[in-house]
């Protein structure tokens, strides 16, 4: 029910603010003063209502150093365009501890008065609980695309092989034995179906759930993929290696859907590269965006194919080196996600030299 008149004196929502464990707060644009903070903010920042005032640089200067400007810009947007910003960023603790907070802000205008009120909570409990289930689900997903990759080889050469036994006249002319070759081919086949539908099923509904965006860092979420390829549990044949500068770069993105764009465009180059080939994922900061760079040195993608590589059920599809099968709907999902990040993808390829994939998003 809506209302417009004041609540009554000793209303128990006029004590809301200082019960919650929620900031509630009110800054005064005009004359750049702090007007309003509950207790929670003491409890969340470790220091006092009364320094604040209107230094806010104080406020700022606690916040992480890689958030300082996707905090600043967040507040720009909020006077240019009066809409509300929700803004995730870490803040530093006296101690040296990090706390992620969530701060929902929205700009009040009456008569000439321009005050930004909002709330903020401290998610490090929930960030770190998401980190978790992430990294898990990115480590299914890794180890997913490479035990593909090394079963479907191996079963395609069983079916190539009890194809070319079966051409012999002595072996087609026994009946026993061409039974059991025709085992052999079904039965790999079979495996090649399974194996092909779950990657596919797994790839598809991560692909048709909702985009949630949340800040991550990008180089640990590439760190977590590489270390997949290079487990010695798998058998990866080609060396794969992660190339950047950067120690950290935050960027807001859906964690599983993009990761999953790194994890297929990395298994892309495995099936057409060699065995001893060399594989690199380079990512590189360009202040508005950030370049994700998948290159190998494998036989590349013939020049007729190339107009293609992006269209549903392409004519591009083709069968892995060792023989691992595709539906043609990988890379037309991996540059939707992409664009579902207002970024794009695009290549360079040279038959018989190699393959770069090029990935831009916004931070």
């Amino acid at each position: 029910m809506e209302t417009t008149e004041p609540l009554p004196s000793g209303n128990p929502l006029q004590r809301l603010p200082e019960l919650t464990e929620e900031v509630f707060f009110a800054f005064h644009l005009q004359i750049n003063k702090m007007l309003y903070l509950n207790e929670a903010f003491e409890r969340i920042w470790n220091i006092s209502r009364e320094s604040i005032g209107s230094k806010l640089n104080l406020l700022l200067e606690t916040v992480h150093p890689d958030d300082r400007s996707h905090v600043t810009s967040s507040f720009f947007n909020l006077k240019e365009d009066k809409q509300k910003q929700t803004i995730e960023f870490r803040i530093l603790q006296p101690e040296g501890s990090i706390k992620w907070l969530k701060v929902d802000a929205y700009l009040s205008e009456k008569s000439d008065n321009k005050i930004v009120v909002g709330t903020g909570s401290d998610i490090t409990g929930y960030k770190n609980y998401i980190e978790t289930l992430h990294k898990f689900s990115n480590k299914k997903n890794s180890i997913l695309q490479i035990l593909s990759h090394d079963l479907l080889g191996p079963l395609g050469n069983i079916q190539m092989s009890a194809l070319m036994l079966s051409k012999y006249p002595e072996i087609a002319e026994n009946e026993d034995i061409m039974e059991l070759i025709d085992l052999v081919d079904k039965n790999s086949k079979r495996s090649v179906t399974m194996i092909r539908d779950l990657i596919n099923r797994e790839f598809l509904e991560s692909s048709e759930t909702t985009l949630v965006k949340q800040r991550v860092d990008i180089v640990l979420k590439i760190q977590e993929i590489i270390e997949q390829y290079k487990d010695p549990h798998t058998v990866a044949r080609q060396t794969v290696d992660f190339e950047t500068p950067l120690k950290s770069l935050y960027v807001s993105i859906d964690v599983s859907k993009f990761m999953q764009v790194v994890n297929n465009l990395l298994l892309n180059a495995q099936k057409f590269t060699p065995d001893g080939g060399h594989i690199v994922v380079k990512l590189e900061d360009q202040q508005q965006t950030i370049i994700i760079k998948v290159q190998d040195n494998g036989i590349g993608i013939p020049a007729e194919m190339q107009p293609f590589i992006f269209n549903k059920f392409t004519k591009a599809r083709r069968m892995g080196i060792k023989g691992e099968p595709t539906t043609g709907l990988g890379m037309s999902i991996i540059k939707t996600i992409v664009e579902w990040h207002d970024g794009r993808i695009w290549f360079e390829s040279t038959e018989g030299k190699g393959t770069t994939f090029y990935v831009e998003i916004p931070k």
